[in-house]
């Protein structure tokens, strides 16, 4: 992640003659390509990477606390395509609240959720209210994905 890495992820797999196997999957804008490929080479038993260029569609989107009656919660919030809004809580957000209270972080997610569709469906209805409603708004990102054998 400090070579400007957005994901990472392992994917065990089995290989030709049937060894076992992990692939290692590179999310990244493309100036960090080229840091990202020399960590996979100096960090890794590969040999080769292969890299290719996916797009990425995201949502407008913003973060918000919510009340709760175990204390404030963050929660994403995203603006669909027909003017509604999604919801989720940040699972850390959760889980540092979860921590302090001594209370399951399910526990505490599930309040968040519920709290925030509530509060949603009222933002979503006064949205459209207004005159147009939210206008929805998608940006378009490229992405470079490098898979190396380990």
């Amino acid at each position: 992640f400090e070579a400007g890495v957005l994901e990472v992820y392992l994917t065990q797999l089995i290989m030709k003659k049937g060894r076992p196997g992990v692939l290692v999957t590179v999310l990244c804008e493309a100036a960090a390509l080229d840091a990202a490929v020399k960590t996979l080479f100096k960090e890794t038993t590969t040999l080769g990477i292969r890299i290719a260029t996916e797009g990425r569609t995201e949502l407008e989107r913003w973060t918000e606390d919510v009340g709760t009656p175990f204390g404030r919660v963050a929660v994403k919030r995203g603006l669909l395509p027909d003017g509604s809004i999604k919801s989720a809580p940040e699972y850390e957000s959760c889980r540092a609240v979860a921590v302090r209270k001594n209370a399951p972080i399910l526990d505490v997610y599930r309040e968040a959720a519920s709290v925030a569709d509530s509060s949603r469906s009222e933002r979503s209805r006064s949205a459209k209210r207004k005159k147009g409603g939210p206008r929805p708004v998608a940006s378009t990102k490229r992405h470079g994905t490098r898979k190396g054998k380990k």
